[in-house]
Formats: structure tokens, sequence, C-alpha cells
């Protein structure tokens, strides 16, 4: 675990997540980065969460030279702002002086659009973390904070210049990254942490997907798309499930389309019948890309319960970039009974945009197929929502249907 006394001369971070410890304390990205910065013998860092009450904060921001917040979700937006507030941080940039810590933001929605904290943050950090906090370290030593100097840099966005183009910063190679997080995951387990997956042992297979479909937001600002090394990732686990095996006894895989992994196949057997490892995989795979061997590999992991996103009927399916049909459903049902697995977890959208009462109806149908095919299913069903910028139907309004 992390340990660093501060010494006079050293950059001051603060490492600020918009919520309570209990909450924060689970996102594995505050602890990535502050692994990346613990590389910086000359950088201290701290967390700084807010109070049980809602209305205090765990320490003073003002206190810093740099605050990082690392942000996810939308509603975080205010909490940010009284973060600032609490500590006696003017929440406007341009209201803060040389006196204040330099603001830095960076997380998904930022990255999808940074434009409603704009005026907030003196930095907004576009790309992978991995890239950028080394680089924010090190020009920090030369910039301080003349923010304007920053906006030069690949994936800094400097909103007080105004609109000005930013190039993503993004790892190319993710060796070091697989490293980095499940380094990470498993150093926490060893502090006595509670996982904060089902498995201790985490692997990032891959950052982006091929796959495009029209609604999905995480799919165009994650790209391009990259694959981990197979090897490397065997050799990863290898090391640990030698060190020590009642520690690594299940592997946690993550990526936003694990089976379109070319090497899918080849890890998970590795995984399941050479290491004989409980394999858990996201929430919901891709029908087209699951065949009986896939599933029967993922039933040898452990999975009890197979999830699939068929988010509509065929017809709007296509539309949206999923090409699969309803008899592909069905083969994939079979093909986990067979395997072992008899629950199905499906996930539906309502409300998509050209949907009629059809494509409504077609749900239904498919449903009364699975259910003659005797396997169990549970739904999760949810209205479709226009997503920030990036997305091909970011423009297009909710569906009304009278």
């Amino acid at each position: 675990m992390y340990s660093k006394a501060y010494r006079k001369g050293m950059i001051r971070v603060a490492i600020a997540y918009p919520s309570t410890a209990r909450i924060a304390l689970q996102s594995l990205s505050i602890h990535i980065i502050r692994k990346i910065l613990g590389e910086y013998s000359n950088v201290y860092t701290d967390f700084v969460f807010m109070g049980n009450d809602g209305r205090s904060i765990t320490k003073q921001l003002r206190d810093f030279d740099i605050v990082i917040f690392s942000v996810h979700y939308e509603l975080d937006y205010p909490r940010i702002l009284k973060m600032m507030e609490v500590s006696g941080i003017n929440p406007f940039g341009f209201q803060r002086t040389a006196n204040d810590p330099l603001i830095v933001m960076g997380g998904p929605t930022l990255m999808a659009n940074p434009e409603p904290m704009s005026s907030f943050a003196d930095i907004i950090l576009i790309g992978d973390a991995e890239v950028l906090i080394p680089t924010l370290i090190d020009y920090y030593m030369e910039y301080g904070k003349n923010i304007e100097e920053y906006a030069n840099l690949v994936g800094f966005y400097v909103p007080s210049l105004g609109k000005h183009t930013v190039t993503k910063a993004f790892v190319r190679d993710l060796s070091y990254s697989i490293k980095l997080v499940h380094d990470t995951a498993i150093e926490l387990s060893y502090g006595g942490a509670k996982s904060l997956f089902n498995n201790l042992a985490v692997l990032e297979v891959m950052r982006g997907c091929p796959r495009s479909c029209l609604f999905c937001m995480e799919g165009f600002v994650s790209r391009p798309v990259r694959f981990a090394d197979v090897t490397a990732i065997k050799d990863l686990i290898l090391r640990d499930v030698n060190r020590d095996r009642k520690l690594v006894n299940g592997v946690t895989l993550v990526g936003l389309s694990v089976t379109d992994h070319p090497g899918f196949k080849e890890l998970m057997n590795f995984l399941v019948n050479d290491l004989g490892l409980s394999v858990s995989s996201p929430p919901s795979l891709r029908v087209d890309s699951l065949d009986r061997d896939a599933i029967r590999l993922i039933a040898g992991g452990g999975q009890k319960v197979l999830t699939i996103a068929p988010e509509s009927s065929e017809r709007l399916r296509r539309a949206l970039g999923k090409g699969f049909s309803d008899d592909d459903i069905a083969r994939v049902a079979m093909d986990a009974i067979d395997a072992g697995i008899n629950h199905l977890k499906l996930y539906f959208m309502v409300g998509l945009p050209g949907e009629i009462y059809d494509d409504i109806n077609s749900i239904t149908n498919l449903l009364l197929r699975l259910r003659r095919l005797g396997i169990k299913f549970s739904l999760s069903v949810n209205p479709w929502v226009p997503k920030p910028p990036h997305t091909p139907l970011q423009w297009l309004p909710m569906l009304v249907m009278m």
C-alpha cells in the first residue's frame, strides 16, 4: 500500500473524488492515479473525499498544489463545486488566483463532453491516465500554474483559452497498463481492502470496442481499439498464482467486448483448463461472438448466468449496429443450457428512434421463444437516453409514444 511522508519542496497533489470515502475507495481509478504518482519521489499525494454529512471534506484542497478530480458521473458535478467551495476555492476558474491550487479534472464523462465543467476546471484531461498524469507532473515542474502553457500538450484542454482542438492522448501498447491495473487491485487486496470486483486479479484485456454500436458512448470515446497481448497476460497471472494461490483464485476480465479479443479462447483455456481458475467477465457479452466453445469455456470458469444485450427487435438491432438475429439468441440459449448455464440475463432498451409497436411485440415473441426452450431469464429494460457528443444518435430526441 502507498506510504510516503511529506517533505518540504514536494509537489502536493490531492486526488479528489466527489463522494464519501466508502464510495470513493471502491473506484479503482483513484488508486491507479495514486500508484502512478507514487513513482515520483518529489510528489506527495493524499485522497480527499466528501464527509458523511455531505457538507464537509476530509482535507482542505487549498493545502495542495494540484487537485485532480476523478469524475465518472454527471451527478457528481455539483459535489465537485461543493468541495471547492468548502475549501474556500472559488469554483469559477476565471476568479481564481495563483495562490489557488491547479484544478485538474478527468474521467469518462468529461472525455465525452468537457463543456459542462469547462467554467470550473483549469485543465481537463482527455485520454488515458497512464499518459496524462505523468505528463501533468513533468510539465508542472516547468509551467507551474501558468495554465496557458499546457494547451500545447496532447490531451490537455485548457477551457480559459476558448475553443481549441485537443488531440486525445492514449496508450498504444497495453503491456504497462494491464500490469498497472492488475497490480493496483492486488496491492489493495494485500492491504485488506474489500475486493472491487468479483475476483481479486483484474485483467484488462482490451480498450475500445470494434463494434461501433450507434448508442454506445463508451465505444466511441474509448477509441482506438487496442488488444492486450495474450502472452503478457499469461505471464502476469502466472507470476501471481505462483506467489499466492490463495489470493489469486479467480480472475476478472475487463473490457467493453472481451469475447472480441482475438485471443479470448486461448486465454480462457489457459485460465480455466490449465490453471483451474474461476473467471468472471463484464456484465454483457456479444451474441455474435459467442459460439459453443466460447460458452463452454465461460461455463467452465464458473459463470452461472450468461448476460447478453439483444437491445430491441431484429429490425432496430441491425440499425444500431448489432447484426445478430433472434435465431442467434436462441442458439446461444441452447448452447448455454448444454454447457450447464440455465439462466440468461437480457438487456433491452425501449423508446429508440424509429421504434414502433411491432418492435415491442418482437421482444415479447423472443421472450416466449426462450421460455419454450426451457431456459430461465431475467430482464433489464431501460429507456433509451441520448448520450453526450460522439455518438451518432446524439441529436435525436427521446421517443414519446402515444
